[in-house]
């Protein structure tokens, strides 16, 4: 009887082991967090299907025959043709806003006063087919401040415009006359303050030249129609939101999981790497989500980003928070 209650338990023994192995491997196997760049919209700008004739001076009407072709996909280059009033071929290039690749990384300081500074760091990708023009940052918070600059122009993005109603976006155009352009391959920061804590929030990039230039004529009213507004590239990273000081422990837990699937979206952590999260935030364990990120961000499972959110979640209380890692 012993040595059958002997067998069983080693064999028990044997297979926690290999249990526990094989956590190990998949824990150390996961995949890195890779930053993805700002996403270009899924839109196709294309020749009208319909117009009305033109009229001359003297009352006659012709054929303008607006045209929309495209010349570099990934560049965001079309050609906008139209036959002039003087019957001459008339054309402008218009180059897509969101055609720049970019990606984002955040960071933030703290001051003596309990002051969070929300430094930006805009990389245009090497790669990219265009410069970098500018930046918006969603902010979710009464009290942000930003410093002007020679080199940067700073607004504010209408609430009028649907996308971005919620909270107060932040614009950050580069100043072509007083700065240098952003090439690929180079960067540039922006910042803004805030006393709240960080949250995700949603963010946008602008590259080349998102205008045309005239050809001493008025673009016909059927192509300006076709140019896209706000046509800005997409992504996510970390900005100030006020509410994230108010909850209870239950709530920001579940913030935590509902953000996770942005987390994996935005490159911030792996599909699997979330997997270990869901786990520790169903026990409602965000002291284990601090621990688990700081060995993480270690090994470049998670990015900073993701350190930064679970670590003000769970210290705000006091506003003991270490942001200046």
């Amino acid at each position: 009887m012993r040595y059958w209650l002997l067998t069983v338990t080693l064999a028990l023994l044997q297979i926690g082991c290999s249990s526990y192995a094989q956590k190990t491997e998949t824990y150390e196997n996961r995949t890195k967090a890779e930053r993805k760049p700002f996403q270009k919209r899924n839109l196709d700008l294309k020749s009208p299907e319909s117009y009305s004739k033109r009229e001359l001076e003297n009352g006659k009407e012709y054929d303008h025959k607006p045209t929309v072709k495209l010349l570099d996909e990934r560049a965001g280059n079309y050609e906008f043709s139209w036959i002039g009033y003087d019957k001459k071929k008339k054309s402008v290039i218009y180059q897509r806003e969101d055609s720049v690749e970019a990606v984002v990384e955040a960071k933030i300081e703290k001051d003596s006063e309990g002051t969070l500074t929300y430094k930006y760091l805009v990389k245009n990708l090497v790669d990219s087919p265009t410069y970098l023009h500018g930046f918006v940052v969603q902010t979710i918070a009464p009290d942000v401040q930003t410093t002007k600059s020679d080199a940067v122009f700073i607004g504010e993005m209408s609430n009028f415009i649907k996308e971005y109603k919620e909270g107060v976006w932040k614009d950050f155009v580069v100043r072509e006359e007083t700065s240098p352009r952003i090439n690929q391959g180079q960067s540039i920061e922006f910042s803004l303050t805030s006393k709240d804590l960080p949250g995700v929030v949603g963010c946008r990039a602008s590259g080349g030249q998102g205008y045309t230039i005239g050809v001493g004529e008025h673009m016909p009213s059927e192509l300006d129609r076709i140019v896209p507004v706000n046509l800005w590239a997409k992504g996510y990273t970390i900005g100030p939101i006020a509410s994230l000081s108010k909850m209870n422990k239950s709530e920001r837990t579940r913030y935590l999981l509902e953000s996770l699937p942005t987390f994996v979206e935005a490159g911030w952590m792996s599909e699997d790497t979330s997997k270990i999260y869901r786990a520790i935030l169903e026990r409602e364990d965000l002291a284990g989500a601090l621990e688990q990120s700081k060995k993480d961000l270690d090994k470049e499972y998670v990015t900073n980003e993701v350190f930064q959110i679970i670590e003000g979640l769970n210290l705000y209380d006091n506003r003991e928070i270490p942001f200046n890692r």
